[in-house]
């Protein structure tokens, strides 16, 4: 799919499967010595996080007609062959190896390239490997593939961004979902040798660009089996979530606003489960402007989630939503084991819990609902 520019115009990689890793198709013997192989597991999440991304894309997120969707390439490895579904039915993904993902990312810094206001986007998840503060490698199926050159078949992410400098699409948004940790067998190693995908210029040039990763320096990227990643779900959300109007412009979705939306949803309960582990987001790449993305005439939604302390009050606790002035009701919800989770109006609104059960007293409080999300937490006292 291509259309003309200015348009947004998507790279998606994921990669699970691993062919020279361990549990992999072609994995080594124990007597090669293939000291790396058993530092990097099979993965179920990124394909998964990657497919998400893409039904996002040909969906609302590509929709937006200030910005539509120009082109969308793809490839993902994964156990069994993915498909996405287009105008002319199902669409068979090529796999994430090195020579793929090369061709793929040649037709897309060509269309991006065609016009100074289309909008670059670029995405990955799957495994990543940093040795100190040297490039962040991002690996692909084949890594592992020479043992003499072992990251040869690996993205070079530093060099990668920088080579995009030469791109004439003037905004460009790098969102990676990948550990930036050294494993032990690569402690003696002097620096990966990772390939860029573009070469970096002799001169930089200025670009409103967001490099967003999921997580910091040394520290490893976690998500659930099977299911997109906290960090894909975040920036899925936060891409379609502007900042509130100044000086009387619309509401707007900004490179300035994306990373800081980011961190605050994956803090937020209403989408990182108590038992998942905390990520610290890191934009250290970033050269951002504020261009606009999107603009919205009015704010979406904003996504809550009310809670009680103590816990066991939820239920019993009938939530009610209203308009702080008029006090007209906008949502309600009975009782319930868990926290109520839903969206409302942005704005001044109140919130009040009233006790089926009598034994903690009813109370209420003002809020403000402002994107990207707002969570409160009401303290009671028993009767």
């Amino acid at each position: 799919m291509a259309i003309d520019g200015p348009a947004l115009h998507a790279f998606v990689i994921g990669v699970g499967r691993y062919d020279w890793f361990k549990g992999g198709a072609r994995q080594r013997l124990r007597a090669q010595r293939d000291d790396h192989c058993r530092s990097f597991a099979q993965l179920t999440a990124p394909p998964a996080s990657a497919m998400a991304m893409c039904e996002a894309l040909l969906g609302p997120l590509g929709a937006r007609p200030e910005l539509p969707l120009g082109s969308l390439e793809v490839v993902i490895s994964a156990e069994t062959s993915t498909h996405l579904a287009g105008d002319d039915g199902l669409t068979a993904i090529a796999p994430a190896e090195l020579r793929e993902v090369k061709t793929a990312f040649e037709r897309w810094y060509e269309r991006c390239d065609s016009h100074a206001e289309n909008v670059a986007l670029f995405y990955f998840c799957g495994h990543g490997v940093q040795i100190g503060r040297g490039p962040h490698g991002l690996l692909l199926q084949d890594t592992g593939e020479s043992l003499f050159s072992y990251f040869a078949n690996a993205v070079d992410l530093d060099r990668t961004v920088q080579g995009m400098e030469n791109n004439a699409a003037e905004k460009q948004l790098f969102f990676v979902d990948a550990c930036r940790g050294m494993p032990s067998s690569l402690e003696e190693a002097a620096s990966l040798d990772s390939m860029a995908l573009k070469s970096p210029a002799a001169v930089p040039r200025s670009r409103d660009r967001l490099v967003l990763r999921s997580t910091d320096v040394t520290a490893d990227a976690y998500a659930r089996l099977k299911s997109p990643s906290l960090f894909t779900r975040a920036v899925l959300r936060a891409l379609c979530m502007p900042r509130e109007p100044r000086q009387g412009s619309r509401w707007e979705v900004t490179t300035d606003t994306i990373g800081p939306y980011v961190r605050q949803l994956t803090e937020w309960p209403g989408l990182r489960a108590p038992d998942e582990p905390r990520q610290v987001c890191d934009s250290s790449l970033s050269s951002t402007k504020g261009g606009t993305l999107f603009a919205f005439d009015a704010c979406p939604p904003v996504p809550f989630h009310f809670d009680t302390n103590p816990g066991d009050a939820l239920s019993s606790a009938a939530w009610t939503l209203s308009e702080r002035i008029g006090g007209n009701p906008i949502q309600q919800r009975d009782p319930g084991p868990d926290p109520w989770q839903g969206e409302g109006p942005s704005g001044p609104a109140r919130v009040d819990a009233d006790f089926v059960n009598g034994r903690f007293t009813a109370t209420g409080f003002d809020v403000w609902l402002s994107p990207p999300s707002h969570e409160s937490t009401l303290t009671l006292g028993e009767l």
